[in-house]
């Protein structure tokens, strides 16, 4: 995180390093030279008062400034949306009435380089006023900028126009590094800052029960910020992180390749998010589809390359199937829509649109095989982008701001004196204002300058072109809301392809009953072990504790709490009571027909030969031995627990003394010389009796 800082500080330090040197430049020279590689094209049309527009209209080239192809053809439709809101402007009464609006709309190339090269020709000049620039001049006299596309080139041309007091506003541009007003005091963007993007990542992945996750972030702050703020509230969000990879424009394919490998290598963590944009992504997607790991992950865009999946390259499109992509929610404009299918390539003065149709119906002009005649919406590559109408207000926000100020600074002034008094009053605090409703909706800046707004979450389908399908709506203004718009399909990103079962992206399942967790390394990573049947599931499953005396796990409260064991009696219509009752009464019955019998055959000599009292002991204890079993079969109180334990105790005891003291008795006779037996002493059978109860006091009293 501290070498992110570090390079994030870097930057920030080389720009206005960059910047003091072209200016120094410039004051020697009095005007801006030529930057070589620059694109020289531009789209413009000047007026009275002009605005700067940046747009990455072709592809990134190591080699060169700009590179020569078209970088994201559908991008046209947002050059044309700006001109579209001019020419709107120009054409009402109310707004900016007597005053054209201009504008110059350059390249800059997906270079923070280009980026500052093309933001000079936008800075104020010595002796120089608006109706010295004519159509074909190289520098441009403007009020304000919009733009740039990219975080990182918005950071850059901020350090350019901040300082000379342009105001820049951009409907694309989301990194958190420009909410910074000590460094970007004159930018204002009309879609919120990434760190609510990255909230409504994580609501989302929260939502599906998703809790182990990779992420992939670009270089620079668009995605370097993302991802600090992904890391910081993950942990919030009940999400840990497996894989966290940076990618750069530069990279090769083998290094796309290592970092399929080391998300194959944590399988569990199914569920990928990407803060790339659209030249990462399709490098990224080619080398999926070459590895065949299309249905291992669940892909999260952000929307860096949510509109430009159709760069993608048809035959490597399946890698995309079911992934998702995150977009501000606008609305669309049909009369834009109108409008769009209306220009044709030699209507425009757009230089980019002859190149830009060709794409679209795979044609050429050289070669006289393009019918100029068709709509464009008639291209199987077309779609409607999600952000027009934000590109329009963005236009409007300007409109607005300029007339306010007009009206309360020089309500007279037309033309020339219009720009001279934008310029000399600020339009920036007019800008922060500004308050009216909008294509997109209502538009008011809030304190850091940003717009309030929604997520749409769309599910990347088969279709041609792509099926950009809605599902759910994000909303993180009051709170958090989700509205599901549409059901999933999982069909694209299932092991089993089962469309309706919703996949797993978790380190270690959910411990199940009577378990607790052993942590791992990782927070989301744990072993499970089964607490003791005394023992219930403690501290939010993270470990066990020993119930207390006459307590015992509840399976009703998946053992998580003790309950008191309730007592608990037989009852005497049951089987199991009725054959003890009976077995009970037998025994009483044959125990007393046994005491008759031996009280009646006393003098009996067998009897004697028995030890008789001791016999007698013995049948008492019998006795009592089956009344203590009627006692347990009797409802459970104090009185009657005490009185069985006791008479328990008893009858065993009184049961087994006269058997010791006979097999004594027995073992001293049989021991002793038969002239000698009548002369032992304690075998007669008072003293058996009463040895008999000594032990049985003995043993009582013991225990």
């Amino acid at each position: 995180m501290f070498r992110t800082r570090r390079k994030l500080r870097k930057r920030e330090l080389f720009i206005p390093s960059l910047i003091v040197l072209s200016l120094i430049r410039i004051e020697e020279v009095g005007t801006i030279q030529p930057v070589p590689g620059l694109s020289g094209r531009a789209y413009k049309d000047l007026g009275d008062v002009n605005l700067g527009v940046f747009f990455a209209i072709t592809k990134y080239d190591p080699q060169h400034l700009c590179g020569d192809e078209l970088r994201f053809p559908l991008l046209q439709q947002y050059i044309e949306a700006i001109v579209y809101a001019v020419d709107e402007i120009n054409r009402s009464p109310a707004l900016l009435p007597n005053i054209t609006l201009g504008y110059a709309i350059v390249d800059d190339c997906v270079k923070e380089s280009a980026a500052v090269a093309q933001a000079l020709r936008f800075l104020p000049r010595r002796n120089c006023t608006t109706m010295e620039i004519n159509d074909n001049a190289d520098q441009y006299d403007v009020v304000g900028v919009i733009g740039p596309e990219r975080s990182d080139n918005s950071l850059a041309v901020s350090l350019v126009l901040g300082p000379v007091k342009i105001p820049q506003i951009s409907f694309l541009s989301s990194s958190d590094e420009l909410s910074n007003k000590d460094l970007h005091s004159y930018f204002l963007r009309m879609i919120p800052p990434d760190r609510q993007q990255v909230d409504a990542i994580l609501t989302f992945i929260q939502a599906q029960k998703w809790t182990y996750v990779s992420i992939i972030f670009s270089a620079g702050s668009y995605g370097e910020s993302a991802y600090l703020r992904f890391k910081q509230r993950a942990e919030a969000f009940g999400i840990c992180l497996a894989v966290h990879r940076k990618t750069t424009l530069v990279m090769t394919s083998e290094e796309y390749v290592e970092i399929i490998e080391e998300l194959l290598q944590k399988s569990k963590a199914r569920v990928v998010v990407a803060f790339i944009g659209g030249e990462e992504m399709v490098r990224l997607f080619q080398q999926a589809h070459v590895m065949n790991v299309s249905k291992q992950f669940i892909w999260i865009g952000s929307d860096g390359w949510s509109e430009r999946l159709t760069i993608l390259p048809i035959e490597y499109q399946p890698s995309v199937y079911g992934s998702f992509s995150f977009q501000v929610s606008a609305r669309e404009h049909s009369r834009f829509n109108d409008y769009f299918d209306s220009l044709r390539p030699n209507c425009t003065k757009n230089p980019w649109f002859q190149e830009f149709w060709e794409w679209a119906f795979d044609c050429s002009f050289k070669r006289r095989t393009c019918d100029d005649s068709q709509r464009i919406s008639q291209s199987s590559k077309f779609y409607r982008l999600g952000l027009i109408s934000k590109a329009i207000d963005t236009v409007y926000v300007y409109g607005h701001a300029m007339h306010n100020l007009i009206a309360d600074k020089c309500p007279q002034a037309t033309g020339e004196e219009a720009s001279e008094c934008i310029k000399k009053t600020g339009l920036l605090d007019y800008l922060r204002n500004v308050s009216f409703e909008g294509s997109s909706g209502y538009i008011q800046f809030d304190d850091n300058y940003n717009l309030k707004g929604h997520y749409e979450v769309r599910q990347n389908l088969p279709g041609n072109p792509l099926n950009l399908k809605p599902v759910c709506r994000i909303d993180l203004d009051n709170g958090t809301s989700i509205s599901v718009l549409s059901n999933y399909t999982w069909e694209y990103v299932s092991y089993l392809g089962w469309p309706n079962v919703p996949p797993e992206s978790v380190c270690s399942p959910p411990c199940g009953v009577n378990e607790y967790k052993v942590p791992d390394l990782v927070k989301c990573c744990w072993d499970c072990r089964e607490c003791r049947k005394n023992e219930i599931v403690f501290q939010n499953g993270s470990s066990c504790q020993v119930c207390p005396k006459f307590n015992w796990p509840d399976p009703l409260a998946n053992f998580t709490r003790c309950s008191l064991i309730e007592s608990t009696s037989l009852l005497y219509t049951k089987g199991v009571v009725i054959f003890e009752m009976a077995a009970i009464a037998l025994g009483l019955v044959t125990t007393v027909f046994v005491l008759i019998a031996f009280i009646y055959y006393k003098e009996a000599s067998i009897i004697k030969a028995a030890s008789r009292e001791l016999s007698f002991l013995q049948l008492i204890a019998i006795m009592l031995g089956f009344v203590t079993i009627l006692l347990y079969v009797l409802p459970p109180t104090d009185q009657i627990c005490s009185v069985a334990y006791c008479l328990f105790c008893f009858s065993l005891n009184l049961l087994h003394a006269p058997l010791l003291v006979k097999a004594i008795r027995i073992y001293r006779i049989f021991l002793a010389p038969s002239k000698c037996a009548r002369g032992l002493r304690f075998i007669s059978p008072f003293s058996q009796v009463v040895i008999s109860c000594l032990i049985v006091l003995g043993q009582i009293l013991g225990s």
